[in-house]
């Protein structure tokens, strides 16, 4: 009696134990497709070609990444059936309120660009998203970092409070991933973070590859952290000296190696993540894996997709839409009622925006 007391328990477990291996493995594929969206095709007016990058929305406005040097951000509105430039700005180059390596971040009614170097941040500017702005330096904010060391990023950054950003930077050698740039008091803290994937190349190389990264900043000073390879997802917060990672979306570290100490990633691998975030919702693009080795995809370059996964930010599926264009760049509206993206009209070879309703 007791020998089938055994065997039932243990054929009852086995089971259990099966079905949780099965949720682990489903943890790290694509979710599927559950609502499919037709969208409404926006002309493009005034925006320089080629491809506008969507960056970030405020209110009823689109910032778009341009490819004029002049005027590296165009500030647009949506008037019907189209995009009208409202305001331009950020100039590349060496001179005052130039920039040469520009990155950016949203947040609030403000648009803050960070210039930097592989070795630091140069200049850090707040400038408010009304019409005029970006081109009136009179309404820009300067925020000076003379005491930050030296510090190796690649200038992807979030603000977490007035004066306060988490950047991906750390410094040359160190075990670093994240630091809090403290603008208010020009001091720089290291946030503990250090991936353990067994990788034992040097550390200016690992360094390199979880800085090559997408941030996206949520409520409460919660952020997302997505990895450019693997397929590595993380809801974190901060409490001012380390990273806590509140919830696991994907869980698969980068693939690669140290190369004459420059990156050399695993061709057989996932491709990486890119996300998009409001103050409800983690909308995230998986790279297509097999995009770098075919030359289209279903007409369009291979470089674009049709599928954003969305979360909320306790890291739960909410659902797997499909758009019926694929795109190259995107973006939601900060109440979550739009996804905007960017694509090519097949016919003409013109770029066009698509605005899709979410519901």
């Amino acid at each position: 009696m007791r020998s089938i007391s055994i065997l039932i328990f243990f054929s009852l477990l086995l089971p259990l134990a099966v079905s949780c291996q099965r949720k682990n493995v489903a943890m790290n594929e694509r979710k599927p497709v559950t609502e499919e969206l037709s969208g409404e095709v926006l002309r493009l007016n005034g925006i320089q070609v080629p491809s506008p990058v969507l960056l970030s929305s405020c209110g009823d406005l689109l910032l778009v990444k341009t490819a004029d040097n002049n005027a590296k951000i165009a500030l647009c509105r949506v008037d019907g059936d189209s995009v009208k430039v409202v305001d331009r700005g950020i100039k590349k180059g060496r001179g005052p309120y130039e920039f040469i390596y520009a990155n950016y971040c949203v947040s609030g009614d403000s648009l803050f660009v960070m210039d930097s170097n592989p070795m630091g941040f140069t200049a850090l500017y707040g400038i408010p998203l009304k019409k005029g702005a970006l081109s009136d330096y009179s309404c820009w904010k300067h925020y000076t970092g003379s005491g930050f060391p030296q510090m190796r990023t690649v200038g992807y950054f979030i603000r977490s409070s007035p004066g306060y950003f988490v950047a991906c930077a750390g410094e040359p050698g160190k075990e670093q991933v994240f630091s809090l740039l403290d603008f208010n008091n020009s001091e720089v803290t290291p946030l503990a973070f250090w991936p353990d994937d067994g990788n034992e190349c040097e550390t200016e190389v690992k360094q390199m590859v979880y800085m090559n990264s997408s941030l996206g900043s949520g409520p409460d000073g919660l952020f997302a952290y997505a990895a450019n390879r693997g397929r590595y997802l993380a809801i974190m917060g901060t409490d001012g000296s380390s990273i806590t990672v509140k919830n696991l979306i994907y869980n698969v570290l980068p693939k690669f190696t140290s190369q004459n100490h420059n990156v050399r990633y695993d061709k057989m691998q996932y491709a990486g993540i890119i996300i998009k975030c409001t103050d409800e919702r983690i909308y995230a693009k998986l790279y297509r894996d097999d995009s770098g080795e075919s030359e289209e995809y279903k007409g369009y370059p291979s470089y674009c997709f049709d599928e954003i996964e969305i979360y909320d930010w306790d890291g739960r599926f909410i659902k797997c839409i499909r758009t019926d264009r694929p795109y190259s760049t995107f973006c939601p509206s900060p109440d979550d009622k739009y996804l905007y993206t960017t694509t090519l009209n097949l016919e003409t070879g013109d770029d066009v925006m698509v605005r899709y309703e979410l519901e």
